[in-house]
């Protein structure tokens, strides 16, 4: 099954109770003995499909706190006991730092490329070299973008420097992060926006046409990494991981387009 594929059919199915948690601080009513993740949305449907392995090798239940990496550093650093995070480079880099992951304990697990996705009346596009992806960027009315650690943020900015664009776009950029993204106005007519960020995101995203991936040279990949957090069961926590870096894993990342590292 090819991403898009994947990604339409997960739509038709009930996602267990925890999957469907969207709310702050899910980890606070787990039960003596559950194995608690912090789990980024980007490999939260991979972790889905081998939810009945996980538990049955652990001989325990997963519960998980999803939510985007730079997005759960707020619950992580309040010392909310937990035994795996799931996050981003940076992020697992940041709170390793800050004592909250064990040192020495990051696995990485994949790799996510980043995409383009317009919206409203669109013309034919061309991403796939620097004269087209130029068009692309000056033409579009809106360019919704991340910043910081935004997981796309390495490859906009490569991006953004290799066609000499730097600051000359930003009247038409909308930052994202920080909170849920204002609705912008309707676009007018013969007007088209932009939006770059994970592959992932972009096929996720209803009305919008996917333009595929942006050119290799372009490509800061996202690496999304596994860690053992300090305050939990870390021998659980090991077992955990060592499933995730196993060939078990592998069909259940390649569905959604995440490459192995």
């Amino acid at each position: 099954m090819n991403r898009r594929a994947a990604i339409l059919a997960l739509g038709s199915l009930t996602l267990p109770a925890w999957a469907q948690e969207a709310t702050p601080n899910a980890l606070a009513g787990a039960k003596p003995g559950d194995v608690r993740l912090f789990a980024s949305n980007a490999i939260m449907k991979s972790l889905i499909d081998v939810q009945s392995q996980l538990e049955a090798l652990l001989g325990r239940k997963l519960v998980v706190q999803r939510g985007e990496s730079r997005e759960m550093q707020s619950e992580i650093m309040a010392d909310q006991p937990f035994e795996v995070a799931l996050m981003v480079a940076p992020v697992m880099e940041a709170m390793t730092a800050k004592g909250k992951i064990v040192a020495g304990s990051r696995a990485d697990l994949g790799l996510e490329r980043i995409g383009v996705g317009a919206h409203g009346d669109v013309p034919a596009l061309d991403i796939k070299s620097a004269a087209g992806l130029k068009a692309m960027l000056q033409g579009a009315a809106r360019i919704s973008r991340f910043y910081g650690v935004g997981a796309s943020v390495e490859t906009v900015e490569k991006l953004f420097a290799a066609l000499g664009i730097g600051n000359t776009l930003d009247a038409k950029i909308i930052r994202l992060g920080g909170g849920r993204r204002p609705e912008p106005p309707p676009l007018p007519p013969a007007q088209y926006e932009i939006y770059i960020d994970t592959d992932r995101l972009i096929a996720e995203k209803k009305g919008w046409t996917d333009l595929g991936l942006l050119p290799e040279e372009y490509q800061a990949p996202v690496v999304l990494t596994a860690g053992i957090g300090v305050t939990g069961d870390q021998a659980i926590a090991a077992k955990l991981i060592a499933f995730l870096k196993s060939p078990a894993f592998d069909k259940a990342l390649s569905d959604y387009d995440i490459t192995r590292h």
